[in-house]
């Protein structure tokens, strides 16, 4: 039998190789490949679960989201939303973690990186963690530190409670006077 007999594989079909039965296409219909999906990369190349599930968080605000493989750079993932441009390093969380105490104590070094790139109260770099504990926790990284982007945009209530007065307080605006005596709001002494 010649090499070039193809009398073995039909008429008009390319001989396929082993090792090449998952990637072979007939050659005479040329048929579009089904698109890799938005978490596929190159060989050998290996992305993060908590990549994806950030990934899913951004688009699922309405994100156009960006991956970034560049390792100079502190950020794993580039969302657009209009005109606002957010870069996101995303870490989960090895620690039971739960707000920005813990976050700024295990990953000091992570927000130490992305600190110098803040230039102005425009720029969006944040940090996110994912916790067993407390699930999604996104804070916002500035030159000085790390907010919590949830908080900032509702301040947490308050609980309503009896003020303490101190020395200080009792000479301060609206106090009883010079005796150190302090009254309640309907005027009646404490």
């Amino acid at each position: 039998m010649k090499k070039n007999d193809t009398s073995k594989h039909g008429a008009g079909q390319d001989p396929i190789t082993p090792g090449e039965a998952g990637t072979a296409q007939d050659s005479t219909r040329n048929t579009p490949q089904a698109p890799a999906p938005f978490w596929t990369g190159s060989r050998g190349q290996h992305i993060r679960t908590v990549v994806l599930e950030a990934i899913g968080v951004l688009r699922s605000e309405g994100y156009w989201v960006g991956r970034l493989d560049e390792p100079e750079l502190p950020f794993d993932l580039v969302g657009i939303l209009d005109k606002a441009i957010m870069f996101v390093r995303v870490v989960r969380a090895k620690h039971p973690v739960d707000n920005a105490l813990g976050v700024a104590h295990y990953f000091r070094d992570e927000i130490l990186k992305i600190q110098p790139f803040w230039h102005h109260d425009s720029d969006n770099y944040q940090f996110w963690v994912f916790s067993k504990v407390s699930g999604l926790l996104r804070y916002r990284v500035y030159r000085g530190g790390i907010w919590n982007e949830v908080t900032r945009k509702a301040p947490e209530k308050k609980k309503p409670g009896r003020e303490q007065t101190g020395l200080k307080m009792r000479t301060g605006q609206g106090s009883a006077g010079q005796t150190g005596h302090v009254y309640l709001p309907d005027g009646s002494p404490a």
